[in-house]
Order: structure tokens, then C-alpha cells, then sequence
């Protein structure tokens, strides 16, 4: 298994609401097993591998596969889309930086 990579990205199926989080224990920690079985969320790491997710005895389990699958521009797409949604995307929208548009949207008021 490969170690992940920076923060946990989740990720709504609509692609544009987004939670990020420090570790993948608090991501765990957060998702609810009946969302992971309706499939409602993709997980990323900061390099765009996607994250295997699954339940176990009514907690969720994240894991990163041996190889797993790479969608950085998705991701990169899911961050510009929620920072537009926000209405913080002026100075960001043509960024192609994950790592300065995931503290952009750290950096949005809860």
C-alpha cells in the first residue's frame, strides 16, 4: 500500500462541494458508511490518486491502493470549481497549482 500524499480531499459526486483534511483518520472519522455505499464522494490525495473506500463493521476505511488510479485535473477541476462557487476565483481560476488552490480553500471562512 502507498502512503498518501499531503491532505485528504473529499469530494461530492457533483464535483463541486469539497471538505479537506489534514490526515486520512480525520477524513475517516467525518464520512458516514451509508454515503461510501451510495457512492457519494471521491477521496483524493493531493497528487490526484484516488483513494479505495469501504466500510467496515459500520466505520469507514480509506485506503490507497498499490496503483492507484490518477485523476489530478479532476481534482484540479473540483478545487477551481468550489473556489468559483465561493466566489474566491477571480485571481485563481487559471491556477494549476493543487497544492496553492487547496490552501486557497482552507483559507475559505467554515
Amino acid at each position: 500500500m502507498k502512503a498518501q500524499t499531503g491532505p485528504v480531499i473529499v469530494v461530492d459526486n457533483s464535483g463541486i462541494d469539497l471538505v479537506i483534511f489534514d490526515s486520512v483518520d480525520e477524513a475517516q472519522g467525518y464520512l458516514e458508511p451509508i454515503d461510501i455505499q451510495n457512492n457519494e464522494y471521491v477521496v483524493y490525495d493531493s497528487r490526484g490518486r484516488l483513494f479505495k473506500l469501504c466500510t467496515h463493521k459500520n466505520k469507514v476505511v480509506l485506503t490507497m491502493p498499490e496503483n492507484p488510479e490518477v485523476r489530478y485535473m479532476q481534482l484540479l477541476d473540483s478545487l477551481k470549481q468550489f473556489l468559483t462557487a465561493t466566489g474566491k476565483s477571480t485571481e485563481l481560476a487559471h491556477k494549476n497549482d493543487v497544492l496553492m488552490l487547496i490552501d486557497a480553500c482552507r483559507s475559505l471562512p467554515s
